[in-house]
C-alpha cells in the first residue's frame, strides 16, 4: 500500500467513525447550524438519515482500501453521492425557504 491510498484509507475511515459518532449521538458539527427551531427538529432529523447511510460506506470504503480492493472502494462514492444529493434536493424542496427567509 503507497503512501497516497493508506491516507486515503486513513481519511475516509475518520469521516466513516465521525459520521456514525453523528447518527448515534446526534451532536456533532453537522448539526451546528442556525436555522429556525420551526424546521431544525426535521434537519436534523434528515442529516442523522444521511449519516447513518454514509458512515458504514465510508468504513467499508477504508476496509476495502485496506485490503486492496481500491477500485472496489471507489465504487461505494456512487451511493455516498447520489445520498449527498437526495439530501440536497429533499432540504432544498422543504426547507431552504424557510431557512433563508429566517
Amino acid at each position: 500500500m503507497d503512501n497516497f491510498t493508506s491516507m486515503f484509507t486513513f481519511i475516509n475511515l475518520i469521516i466513516g467513525v465521525f459520521t456514525i459518532y453523528s447518527a448515534i449521538t446526534g451532536r456533532g458539527p453537522v448539526y451546528k447550524n442556525d436555522y429556525p427551531e420551526s424546521i431544525k427538529a426535521d434537519t436534523n432529523r434528515l442529516l442523522r438519515i444521511v449519516c447513518w447511510i454514509v458512515g458504514p460506506l465510508f468504513i467499508a470504503m477504508a476496509a476495502l482500501d485496506y485490503f486492496g480492493y481500491n477500485m472496489i472502494s471507489l465504487y461505494l462514492m456512487v451511493p455516498v453521492t447520489i445520498t449527498i444529493i437526495v439530501y440536497l434536493v429533499i432540504f432544498f424542496k422543504k426547507y431552504y425557504k424557510i431557512a433563508k427567509g429566517k
